[in-house]
């Protein structure tokens, strides 16, 4: 996935004084956007058993099958989720 961002006229005065040429600015733009990931990742994984819990009952009082229990259901949404933070 490629994402463009938009710098206003003071991040790129910021950058040419600095003497920043495109491959560090793609750095900067790079572990900024990771440190941002990161840090709402792990604000949603604090949300994450409430936020799944929902879910389930919500949809399992409209008449969803699970294939599996409520509490393996969210054991598993944890461990994934754990796993993409790991990579994070």
């Amino acid at each position: 996935m490629q994402i463009t961002i938009t710098l206003t006229e003071a991040q790129e005065a910021a950058l040419f004084m600095m003497g920043k040429d495109e491959d560090a600015q793609q750095s900067i733009a790079q572990s900024t956007f990771a440190s941002r990931v990161r840090g709402d990742f792990k604000q949603y994984r604090k949300a994450e058993n409430r936020v799944n819990t929902a879910i389930y009952d919500d949809s399992s009082r409209r008449g969803a099958k699970w294939p599996v229990s409520k509490d393996e259901y969210l054991k598993t949404q944890a461990k994934d989720s754990l796993a993409i933070l790991a990579e994070l």
